[in-house]
C-alpha cells in the first residue's frame, strides 16, 4: 500500500475528510487493480480487498482458508491455471494491473515477463524456490541474461553481508537481470518478514535504457522458447467446478 502510494499519481482528496481515521483509503491505487499471482491462502488478497483495493488472487487450487473469509473477499479469489504458451487473453492480466508474486514458486520468473507482455503498471516479486521458466534454476547451467556491467550485483540491496556467492543470491541476481531484459528499471529491497527469503524485486517503471519494442521482443522470445522446448506442463486446476 505504501509502495503504491509512492508509485502512482495522487487521486482526488475530496473524500479525505471521510477517511480521516483511515487515510490510506484515499491513497492512489494501481490503475488496473492488482493480481496476487499464486495467492496461496489468500491472506494478502483479503487484506488489500478489505482496505479498498480492487484486484484478484489466483491459484491452482482453493485453500480451506478461502471459505473463512467474508464473501467480499471470496469473490476476489479464483482457481485459475496459468499457461504461458496460450494465445488466448487472460482475464486477470489486464493493462495497468500490478502483479504480485509473493513466494510464487515456479511462477516467479514469469512475473516480469507477464508484466511487460500485458502492459502492467508494475510488479513486486518475493522469490522463494529457485525456478527458471520450465525447470529448476541451476546456477551452473541456466542461461544467464546480459548484465549492464561487472558491478551490477553491487548496486542491488542483497541484505545480510552483501555476498552474492550463495545459490539463492545468484538466483536473485538472475531474476534482476531478467527484469532488466524485460525492460524494467530494477529496484531491490530487503523485507522485515520472518523468513530467510525476504528479498524483493520491484519494477515500477520501464527502463529508459531499453525501448518498449525491444523489451516486448525479448519477452516474446522467452515465451516462444518455452513453447518450442515443450517442457512446461500446464497444471490442471484442482477443486470443484464453479469454485472461487
Amino acid at each position: 500500500m505504501l509502495l503504491w502510494k509512492d508509485s502512482y499519481a495522487a487521486e482526488s482528496t475530496a473524500d479525505s475528510v471521510e477517511h480521516v481515521e483511515e487515510p490510506w483509503r484515499s491513497w492512489p491505487h494501481p490503475p488496473g487493480g492488482f493480481l496476487d499471482f499464486g495467492c496461496g491462502n489468500g491472506l494478502l488478497t483479503h487484506i488489500l480487498v478489505q482496505e479498498g483495493y480492487q484486484g484478484s488472487g489466483i491459484d491452482l487450487r482453493a485453500r480451506n482458508s478461502w471459505s473463512h473469509y467474508p464473501e467480499s473477499t471470496q469473490s476476489h479469489l479464483h482457481i485459475h491455471v496459468f499457461d504461458p504458451t496460450s494465445t488466448s487473453p487472460d482475464p486477470y492480466l489486464k493493462p495497468g494491473v500490478f502483479v504480485i508474486g509473493n513466494h510464487a514458486d515456479e511462477l516467479t520468473p514469469w512475473v516480469p515477463v507477464l508484466s511487460t507482455l500485458h502492459a502492467a503498471s508494475g510488479y513486486l516479486s518475493i522469490p522463494c524456490c529457485a525456478w527458471s521458466f520450465d525447470a529448476k534454476y541451476e546456477r551452473s547451467s541456466t542461461p544467464p541474461f546480459p548484465l549492464p556491467g561487472p558491478g551490477f550485483a553491487d548496486t542491488l540491496n542483497l541484505g545480510g553481508d552483501g555476498s552474492n556467492a550463495s545459490s539463492y543470491s545468484m538466483y536473485r541476481i538472475w531474476l534482476a537481470s531478467l527484469s532488466l531484459h524485460c525492460g524494467w528499471e530494477v529496484e531491490c529491497e530487503t523485507l522485515r518478514i520472518p523468513s530467510t527469503r525476504n528479498w524483493a524485486i520491484i519494477g515500477r517503471r520501464m527502463s529508459a535504457e531499453k525501448s518498449l519494442e525491444e523489451a516486448l521482443e525479448n519477452v516474446r522470445e522467452i515465451v516462444q522458447g518455452v513453447s518450442d522446448r515443450g517442457i512446461f506442463k500446464t497444471r490442471k486446476p484442482e477443486g470443484k467446478d464453479n469454485a472461487h
